[in-house]
């Protein structure tokens, strides 16, 4: 059982109430005033229609103290006056209102009918009846100030004094009223925008709203390192509204224009919902009805009529005049109908509403969803209590209003909220109003959650191939696993048919990705295929697991088809599967790990078959002594077809390691002497004739690092700094073991640079370790600002030498006997926060010259100002520049490319340029690239690549052969910075 109760207040749609300082002020004197400015100019009236010569120009005018009263309804009805107007705002203009003295007067409701006069009512549930009763009563709310958004919605300080209100803006800027005036509009407003700005004012974002909504996107984009547009609130929210022909859907444009972040002209911006009875359960909300005027039929039918409000929680309705039942609590709303919720925008010429079951239908309608940026049109528009929506002959776009580039038809678009999914039959893609595609059914995801049905395709014509077409389907099978199949046609090949299938459990995700073709015709009808698994989990506390697994029916498997499939395309193909335990101070691993290699002129790697290691660090009472143990158990096998000597060689290593160490640290220095045991064993199989098949190798190693610190501080124009000085000694000594006999299954000599200057091994892996007796001075340098940022480092050392050193890679090299290292340098230098320089260099020490340099010169001020420029050099062997870079040419326009040339060869190894173009429908981006291969008869190709996506529904894209991905991200991800560019795109 609801009640209906009904009250009376004396203001109007458009009434402000005025505000004044702290002084006391006779509240008879308080009239209720209806002000609007026109030209310029602030045109004020009595509410009872009286008119006074209020009208004042805007002063030049320096802000004042803010304040503000309120004026208390009289009614007994508990009035959302401040949840329907917009809030308390900062205006650009000032201006003094008098008004004169008066005492408000006040109605009384006729038994009958109401009229002339505003209604409220509210229809309130038995339960939040009975807690009124117990509370005593419900006090009105106060009145907030309610200024027409086309006025300039701002704070004001207001006075009174003298029998005048002084009313001044609630800023400190000073600025002549042309200066402030609102400029004209660019876009002329449209009629329905002007009807429902007329009648329903305050159902508009505010001015400040809309600054403070396009501040947080600003913020969000600096956030991001981004360059944003600069939306000036101060100076430019008088012109939000006379340039916003579509706000009655909830468009504001934005002040700069378009935004370099979304790359739209605008942005949906809701108005307040800020109603404290929204969080009731839904059988305890009350109804609130408001009105110019009603008049009662009977004991069950009421007719509204004049700026009708209903609301109910956060769900809210306008019209102009309404019939409603309260026995069947269902009402009929005619005229101009506005129909909003959190996210949700409902425009209509005529609806039903049934408030007990949260349905409503209506008429000639438009919708918005905000936040997944989506509107359109239609004949009926039915919202039932499900929260679906069910659209009959409409029409959506993700499109700005006023935009139509491409709109999806249907006779029944069904939208299913809950499930995020929508569905159309008889469904019309258009382009600019002209049919493009027609298909009986789809459907489509209104929000980022997965739902099955097609993908967008992709197409490639190549000389090879000729047409090739890809057609993928996404099956949503369950929340925890789907499966995506793709059938392929290539007309000089034949069918190909790939899938990938995802399941995900309480131990892990796992992948399963194959492809078939069972002829292929530019192979003599070969059959062709490719199988990849991928697995990630953590089956108990501590404990993870992985595979990867790659494998193809032949060598060329890539270079002729590629893949769609998210699978590694490398020289070696790997097949690993791993199994990992950690706690504090302890781990264990156990692997194993084979190769197919795919490339003639690649060694294939041995396989490890199994892999076990552990290692730890056992937590002692005392922080001077520290131990760390290691044990490596590997059984190393490959096929010896191929391979003479030691090469052919495989079998199992076991290497074990302790140390122990006593570090010294204070803060202006350290010395860590350390020792360390090793041993490895080796189970030989097919070891050359005279050499042991059970060889051991014991090495003990001890060095010594050791560093100082020595500050000093200066000042450089207004700015103090610090600069470091890090002068560090290493000594490291390690006795020769022969080791000429054993095998080098992992193992290689590590390039020279600067962080080889402190390694205690020359080589990696296990299976040689360098003898040495050596001494490494070092020395580096910084430059910091006061907050800690390092503006500039730079290094500098050498290795001296007090033995030669006899063991090598292979046996047939010859022993090592300089004295000193060559130098090795590095540097790095922040120009700015976005713009870096990055350096090393190595110097020979007999000759006097560069023997190899390398920079990298980086600026990026956000992901989509990228430019980099490299340079590779070593002498007699390398010469190499690389360019690649991402840059705006406008927010709706980019350019990236790359451009990679061989100066030793002469000639350019990879050539990318492309130009994108995004806006609020679509993005669409034309790449041209010219690249070598290892084909050694066709080393260089070129093509031309296309990419479409229809923002809100997918992408179209020409897929390169040997480029994995519908969009070809392969060769684009050589682009440093595409791939975390095109990572944010997707996610936001």
């Amino acid at each position: 059982m609801r009640r209906l109760l009904l009250g009376l207040t004396l203001f109007s749609p458009a009434t402000a109430s005025l505000a004044a300082d702290e002084t006391p002020v006779d509240q008879s004197a308080n009239i209720v005033w209806d002000c609007r400015t026109i030209d310029g100019h602030w045109d004020c009236r009595r509410e009872d229609g009286v008119p006074e010569s209020a009208t004042q120009q805007q002063a030049q005018t320096q802000g004042s103290v803010e304040a503000q009263t309120t004026q208390t309804s009289s009614t007994p009805v508990a009035v959302e006056a401040t949840a329907e107007q917009p809030p308390v705002t900062e205006v650009a203009a000032e201006a003094d209102i008098k008004p004169k003295t008066n005492a408000a007067s006040q109605a009384k409701p006729d038994s009958e009918t109401i009229s002339a006069a505003k209604t409220e009512a509210v229809v309130v549930s038995d339960a939040a009846l009975n807690r009124e009763a117990e509370q005593g009563s419900v006090d009105s709310r106060d009145q907030q100030v309610a200024v027409e958004p086309s006025l300039l919605n701002t704070a004001w300080a207001c006075q009174a004094a003298d029998d005048q209100w002084n009313c001044r803006q609630g800023n400190n800027n000073t600025a002549t009223a042309s200066g402030r005036a609102a400029r004209s509009a660019s876009t002329p407003n449209s009629t329905e925008d002007k009807r429902y700005r007329e009648n329903y004012p305050e159902t508009y974002a505010t001015a400040a709203t809309v600054i403070e909504t396009q501040q947080q996107a600003r913020q969000q984009w600096l956030a991001q390192g981004r360059v944003a547009s600069n939306p000036d609130g101060e100076r430019q929210q008088e012109n939000l509204f006379d340039d916003a022909p579509y706000a009655f859907l909830d468009w504001y444009p934005n002040p700069t224009g378009v935004s370099p972040l979304s790359h739209c002209a605008g942005s949906y911006i809701e108005p307040s919902f800020d109603f404290e009875d929204a969080l009731l359960g839904d059988d305890d909300q009350p109804v609130y009805i408001k009105a110019d005027s009603s008049r009662t039929l009977g004991n069950s039918t009421t007719e509204l009529s004049g700026n009708i409000f209903l609301r109910k929680g956060n769900r809210q309705a306008r019209a102009q005049s309404a019939r409603i039942d309260h026995q069947s609590e269902t009402a009929e709303l005619n005229g101009m109908v506005q129909f909003r919720e959190p996210g949700v925008l409902l425009l209509g010429e005529q609806a039903d509403i049934d408030i007990q079951n949260n349905r409503a239908v209506l008429e000639q309608a438009q919708f918005v969803f905000h936040g997944r940026h989506l509107r359109g049109s239609a004949d009926r528009i039915t919202r039932l209590d499900s929260n679906e929506l069910i659209i009959e002959q409409g029409s959506y776009t993700r499109c700005e209003p006023g935009n139509d580039s491409w709109s999806i038809q249907g006779s029944k678009i069904v939208l299913h909220q809950e499930e995020g999914l929508g569905e159309v039959t008889h469904a019309t893609l258009r382009f600019n109003d002209v049919p493009a595609l027609y298909v009986p059914y789809m459907s489509f995801p209104i929000d980022d959650r997965r739902m099955s049905g097609l993908l967008f395709p992709s197409f490639a014509l190549t000389s090879d191939n000729g047409f090739d077409y890809a057609q993928p389907y996404y099956f949503n099978l369950a929340p925890n696993y789907d499966d995506t199949l793709t059938l392929r046609w290539i007309n000089k090949r034949g069918q190909l048919l790939e899938n990938e299938f995802r399941y995900l459990n309480q131990y892990g995700l796992n992948v399963l990705s194959f492809a078939y073709m069972a002829e292929d015709k530019e192979r003599n009808d070969e059959e062709r295929w490719i199988l990849g698994f991928e697995h990630k989990g953590s089956p108990a506390s501590n404990w993870s697991t992985s595979v990867d697994y790659t494998a193809v029916s032949d060598q060329d498997y890539f270079d002729d088809l590629g893949t769609n499939l998210d699978l590694n395309e490398e020289s070696h193909l790997l097949q690993k599967a791993q199994v990992n335990y950690h706690v504090r101070g302890f781990s264990f691993s156990a692997e194993v790990r084979d190769y197919q290699t795919i490339d003639d002129a690649a060694e294939r790697p041995y396989q490890k078959l199994p892999s076990l290691r552990v290692k730890g660090t056992p937590q002692l009472d005392t922080d001077w002594l520290q131990f760390d143990y290691l044990a490596d158990f590997t059984h190393f096998d490959r096929d010896p077809t191929g391979f003479s000597g030691l090469d052919r060689t495989h079998g199992g290593r076991l290497h074990l390691e302790t140390s122990a160490s006593v570090p010294f640290e204070r803060s202006w220095g350290y010395i860590k002497p350390k020792i360390r045991l090793t041993q490895t064993q080796y189970s030989l199989n097919d070891q050359p004739s005279g050499f042991d098949s059970s060889p051991v190798r014991t090495v003990p190693l001890l060095s010594l690092d050791s560093g100082l610190y020595f500050d000093r501080y200066f000042d450089y124009g207004e700015q103090q700094y610090t600069q470091t000085l890090e002068p560090r000694l290493y000594l490291l000594e390690v006795p020769f073991e022969d080791q000429s006999e054993l095998p080098t299954f992992d193992s290689s000599e590590l390039t020279f640079g600067f962080n080889q200057l402190f390694r205690d091994n020359r080589f990696s892996g296990y299976d040689r370790i360098g003898d040495t007796r050596q001494a490494t001075l070092g020395l580096t340098s910084r430059l910091l600002d006061t907050d800690g940022r390092e503006l500039a480092n730079a290094s500098i050392g050498q290795i001296h030498y007090f033995k030669d050193r006899k063991v090598r890679l292979d046996s047939s090299s010859s022993i090592l006997t300089e004295s000193t290292s060559n130098l090795a340098a590095e540097a790095t230098v922040n120009f700015t926060r976005q713009l870096r320089l990055r350096a090393d260099a190595e110097w020979d020490r007999d000759a006097r010259q560069n023997l190899a340099r390398n920079f990298k010169l980086t600026y990026q001020s956000d992901i989509d100002h990228v430019i980099n420029l490299g340079y590779r050099f070593t002498k007699d062997s390398v010469e190499q520049t690389d360019l690649s870079w991402i840059w705006p040419l406008s927010p709706q326009w980019s350019m990236l490319g790359r451009w990679q040339h061989d100066w030793e060869a002469k000639e350019s190894l990879d050539t990318i340029v492309g130009f994108e173009y995004e806006n609020c429908c679509w993005q669409i981006r034309t790449i041209y690239r010219e690249w070598i291969t290892s084909d050694s008869t066709d080393r260089r190709k070129d093509g031309i690549f296309l990419q479409f996506e229809l923002k809100g529904l997918g992408g179209i894209g020409t897929r390169a052969v040997g480029d994995s991905g519908t969009k070809a991200r392969s060769f684009m991800k050589e682009i440093t910075g595409f791939e975390e560019r095109s990572t944010y795109d997707e996610t936001n």
